[in-house]
């Protein structure tokens, strides 16, 4: 799986300008019976400004999963509610909170998954200050 990174132009310091919403590619995290954590990094500065998270149906168990981002420092700076199987989840953090430079996305099931399955996580994030 491919991190995701912003490129646009800096301003010497690391910070992106740009202030357009983008949204980030939709991003698979297969999980195999016996995984319950998934992540990827994104770098960029920017604020998160919706996620929307896939989650399949499980054979033989009711898995539910969350969603939440950490710092490069490890501080968790969103998390979601668990989001019930074979369903999509739109969550709205909030922007006043922003992405530092890397920025771990986890994706965390409550159960272990008694067959494979795939989630879907995409974000929509704006730049600036």
């Amino acid at each position: 799986m491919a991190d995701i990174t912003i490129v646009e132009e800096g301003d010497g310091r690391g910070r992106k300008l740009f202030k357009t919403l983008i949204k980030t590619e939709r991003t698979a995290l297969v999980f195999a019976s016996g995984e319950t954590v998934k992540s990827f990094t994104i770098l960029t500065w920017a604020k998160v400004i919706r996620i929307i998270f896939e989650m399949p149906s499980f054979a033989g168990a009711v898995v539910t999963g969350i969603v939440s981002i950490e710092n490069s420092d490890g501080k968790e700076i969103y998390a979601s509610a668990a989001g019930a199987e074979s369903n999509t989840h739109v969550y709205s953090p909030d922007p006043s909170i922003p992405l530092v430079e890397t920025n771990t996305v986890k994706v965390t099931l409550n159960t272990d998954p008694l067959s494979d399955g795939t989630c879907y996580v995409t974000m929509y994030i704006e730049g600036g200050n």
